[in-house]
């Protein structure tokens, strides 16, 4: 296409609603702007978003990357009429997209051991006219919930050493609390544990395994 077509996505909780991101359950709602400055042959138009989880991970000093789509929605913009060019002007494509509940927010980690993220992205895509120079993220947040925060309280039990294969060194209390376990895809577990030794093994650490 050259320099004939510039396209925005503009989004409406953006724009109107100066909010960061966009809840998940809610609609998608925005305007594609395109200004074409040379006539075009006859094109469809369709904006396409998707949500893509991105895993990178280094082991023995060897790297290994994973990429997942989760979600894929396509809407059409503009449906192409048999022998009628585009004109050179502005046009306005309103658009609105669906947003499953269950999708999980937008999240970037990485530590030295690799990363982790889960991003969206709108592009969009002509038939017969290659790509549009217009590609863009945009951050998704996990659904509210209505219901109150739901903990979890494991009282401290005495956790024999013997059951570790270690014998007649006393016994070691654990507990642990999770502060909310209501939680979606996405959002963090906040897990907190208490140990009391009572035994003459020294503890260095411990482990929070989830299953």
């Amino acid at each position: 296409m050259g320099n004939a077509i510039t396209a925005n996505v503009n989004l409406d909780h953006e724009v109107y609603h100066q909010q960061q991101a966009i809840e998940a359950g809610e609609n998608l709602v925005g305007k594609v702007i395109i200004q074409v400055q040379a006539t075009l042959k006859p094109c469809d138009l369709t904006i396409e978003m998707n949500g893509k989880e991105k895993t990178t991970a280094t082991e023995d000093g060897k790297t290994i990357q994973d990429k997942r789509s989760f979600f894929r929605a396509d809407v059409q913009l503009y449906k192409a009429e048999k022998n009628k060019n585009i004109e050179p002007n502005t046009y306005v494509f309103p658009f609105s997209i669906p947003l499953p509940k269950s999708l999980p927010a937008s999240r970037t980690y990485e530590d030295s051991q690799g990363s982790f993220r889960i991003e969206y992205n709108l592009k969009l895509k002509s038939g017969g006219q290659g790509k549009f120079p217009n590609k863009r993220t945009l951050d998704v947040a996990s659904s509210s919930r209505a219901d109150e925060a739901v903990p979890c309280l494991l009282q401290p039990k005495p956790i024999i050493p013997a059951a570790l294969g270690i014998e007649g060194k006393g016994p070691v209390f654990l507990g642990a609390h999770v502060k909310d376990t209501n939680v979606l895809r996405g959002q963090e577990l906040q897990v907190s544990l208490a140990c009391r030794n009572e035994s003459t093994l020294r503890i260095d650490r411990a482990v929070v395994s989830l299953e």
